[in-house]
C-alpha cells in the first residue's frame, strides 16, 4: 500500500510539472509576441512625421499623432486576427505617448503600451494566476 501511495504521488506530481511547462510555454509566447508587437508598434509610430512642416535635416521633427494612432491600431487589430494566441483574450493599445524635446540636447522619443487579457487564467495551476500580460516599447529619434 505504501508503495501504491508514493508511486500515485510521484505520477500527480509528473502531471503537476507537465501542465505547468506547457502553461508556461504559452505564456512565453504570447509574451514575447507581445514583446516583438509592441516594438513594431513604437517604430511605426516614430515614423509616422508630418511631411509638410518639419525638416529633419536641420533635426526639426513633428510627429503626425493621428496617423500614428491609426497605424498602431491597424497594426494590434491585424495581429489580434491573425495571431492564434491571441485568439482567447483581448488585445489592445493602452498608451500612444510622444515626447518632443524642450532642448537641443534632448531627444525625440514616442513609447507604445500594449495589453493581452485573458478571458481565463493562462495558467491551470491553483497555486499561480495570471491574466494580463503587459509590454512598453520606446523608439528613440538621436
Amino acid at each position: 500500500m505504501k508503495s501504491f501511495i508514493v508511486s500515485l504521488g510521484i505520477i500527480i506530481f509528473g502531471i503537476c510539472g507537465l501542465v505547468y511547462q506547457t502553461d508556461m510555454n504559452n505564456y512565453l509566447i504570447i509574451s514575447s509576441n507581445l514583446k516583438v508587437l509592441t516594438e513594431e508598434c513604437a517604430a511605426t509610430a516614430a515614423i509616422s512625421l508630418e511631411e509638410d512642416e518639419g525638416d529633419i535635416s536641420k533635426g526639426e521633427i513633428i510627429f503626425d499623432k493621428d496617423l500614428a494612432e491609426r497605424n498602431v491600431n491597424y497594426l494590434v487589430e491585424y495581429n489580434r486576427q491573425s495571431m492564434k494566441c491571441y485568439s482567447n483574450g483581448q488585445l489592445s493599445l493602452v498608451s500612444l505617448d510622444f515626447y518632443e524635446p524642450i532642448d537641443e540636447n534632448e531627444n525625440y522619443s514616442c513609447t507604445v503600451k500594449l495589453k493581452f487579457r485573458s478571458n481565463c487564467d493562462l495558467f491551470r495551476l491553483d497555486s499561480v494566476s495570471k491574466y494580463e500580460i503587459e509590454h512598453e516599447s520606446c523608439y528613440e529619434w538621436i
